[in-house]
């Protein structure tokens, strides 16, 4: 019969010092116990594989060991033992999944009334207690809230927030963080050395990588690939076993999206894929990839938050400056949403061609600002530096572009032939906000014109614009003298006025109209508009409808 046991068992911490990368939360316990300040309930959350069932263990250990209550607990007792291979009859280890009813909850407050056996304390450890029913947690919160003096919680769940909030005020909540690469690293060496393991430059480090974070899939991952190799375990291993692609096909896919070479990038991925390669690992990689381009651009590659050798951070360097800051973290977002729709797609393979080809595509992005300025720079007579962009000390300010014919006659705007419709682009230029106003008004020549001297135009115009027109009657003449070439005198009148006047009232005009303002006519043309029906205002049409 084998008695072989699994590397994450073998090597499992049994006491708060040699739990890694939680060490807050193994120093808060320990100087409760020490402190006697020992709650009744514990929440530990965190993500899979990072020691919440083990500390949980260690903490049963230390209030029951035949030492303690104490901090280190001695491992030696049969107390300890027990605990550690689970067979102690006081310190129940429950699954919340298989256990999830009403029913398992009143037998567990049934059993808590009971003293415990033999040890100081009567422990329950309830694994992924999320699971539970809302039921069975409204059953358990009195028990919960206050249990027997002889009776401790300690809940371990990967989804805290999936808790009743009453559950969750009722303990003291210990969040557990994903550990470290480098510490995973350091803990995969001891255990290789312990285990005679012969590995290869940079496989520990693959496999802290491939862990994200987790101690138990990092040591189950260096089991099998252990197994694998049957002698030194190296990094085409562990790439043939997690389904990754190599380092250097990965480099070359990423030279070819710097290169916008789609045909390459997707002949690479079809390459990897025939290989044996996942889609999600493939994809994963992508997205850290990118990231590690990213944090090059702005930390530069020597920067501890990328977590590669010194031959890979070289490469790295030369990529970086390849992609634009902006296009980076544009690869990295998209490459993250592209994860999640292969996930949910039957097409996987398309949903990932799709997004290398728009990757080689639009990578270089560029800010906002740098665009606009462009955009400014192309128009007439459009600033080529704004306060952003200002010109180095030592170099010429940028000469104003020369005046065209036009502009030298004097003739700013674009001229349509329209002696009002003219007058108004001059207007705007001068003055936009008077123009909104007249743009509403008609211009028409005077009913007896003077043979000599200045041209005179009657303007007609409603009671709101009136007294902006009279406070720029001098500009609109000027306008229209610019326009016609002599001298203009304008007649306001207001067109309220010139209906209270007796006599016979031209009908209201209705249907289409020629817009009379430049902007009106500059929106047209944008949107490609037509006026189908110009209304009355509301107050006139109740005038109206009053009078008939």
């Amino acid at each position: 019969m084998m008695s072989y046991v699994v590397l994450a068992r073998k090597y499992r911490p049994k006491t708060f010092d040699e739990v890694i990368g939680q060490q807050s939360t193994a120093v808060t316990l320990k100087n409760a116990i020490t402190s006697d300040r020992v709650a009744h309930a514990y929440l530990f959350s965190g993500p899979r594989g990072v020691g919440k069932t083990t500390m949980a263990r260690i903490m049963a250990k230390a209030l029951n060991c035949e030492k303690g209550p104490t901090a280190e607990p001695c491992n030696k007792c049969a107390l300890c033992k027990s605990i550690d291979t689970g067979e102690d009859i006081d310190v129940v280890e429950i699954d919340g999944a298989s256990h999830t009813g009403v029913d398992n909850v009143r037998a567990l407050r049934e059993n808590a009334r009971y003293a415990p056996a033999r040890s100081r304390y009567k422990i329950y450890i309830i694994d992924e207690v999320h699971m539970l029913s809302d039921s069975a947690f409204n059953a358990l919160l009195k028990t919960l809230e206050e249990p027997p003096p002889h009776v401790k919680f300690i809940f371990a769940t990967t989804e805290p927030h999936k808790l009743l909030d009453t559950v969750r005020s009722r303990c003291q909540r210990f969040d557990f963080r994903r550990i470290p690469a480098p510490l995973i690293s350091k803990r995969l060496a001891d255990i290789c050395k312990k285990e005679k393991i012969e590995t290869g430059d940079g496989a520990l480090e693959a496999i802290a990588k491939s862990a994200h974070g987790g101690m138990r899939d990092a040591e189950s991952l260096l089991d099998q690939v252990a197994a694998l190799s049957g002698g030194k375990v190296t990094v085409e291993d562990i790439e043939r076993l997690t389904g990754a692609v190599p380092r250097e096909k990965m480099f070359e896919l990423l030279r070819a999206l710097a290169g916008h070479d789609a045909r390459q990038a997707i002949e690479l991925v079809d390459g990897a894929l025939a290989g044996g390669c996942a889609y999600d690992e493939l994809i994963q990689q992508l997205v850290e990839s990118v990231r590690e381009l990213l944090l090059a651009r702005i930390a530069g590659a020597d920067s501890p938050l990328i977590e590669r050798g010194d031959a890979e951070r070289k490469v790295i360097a030369e990529l970086a400056p390849e992609f634009t800051p902006d296009g980076l973290m544009y690869l990295v977002q998209m490459f993250a949403e592209t994860k999640q729709k292969a996930r949910k797609s039957t097409q996987t393979r398309v949903v990932l061609e799709l997004a290398l080809i728009k990757a080689a595509e639009v990578h270089e992005l560029r800010p906002l600002d740098e665009i606009l300025e462009r955009l400014r720079a192309l128009e007439p007579g459009g600033r080529t530096a704004t306060a952003h962009s200002r010109p180095a000390a030592g170099t010429p300010e940028p000469q104003p572009k020369p005046a065209t014919p036009a502009r030298q006659a004097g003739h700013g705007p674009a001229r349509t032939g329209n002696l009002w419709t003219d007058a108004l682009a001059i207007i705007e230029q001068r003055k936009p906000p008077l123009a909104v106003f007249m743009a509403k008004a008609s211009c028409r020549a005077a009913d007896n014109p003077v043979t000599a001297g200045p041209a005179r135009y009657i303007i007609e115009l409603g009671p709101m614009e009136a007294s902006h027109a009279k406070a720029n009657k001098q500009l609109i003449e000027s306008a229209l003298s610019e326009v016609s070439g002599k001298q203009c005198l304008v007649e306001l009148r207001n067109t309220s006025d010139a209906e209270n006047t007796p006599g016979p009232k031209a009908p209201p005009k209705r249907g289409p109209a020629e817009p009379k303002g430049g902007h009106i006519k500059k929106a047209m043309a944008l949107f490609d508009a037509r006026i189908v029906a110009v209304g009355d205002s509301p107050k006139r049409q109740r005038e109206e409808n009053e009078r008939t």
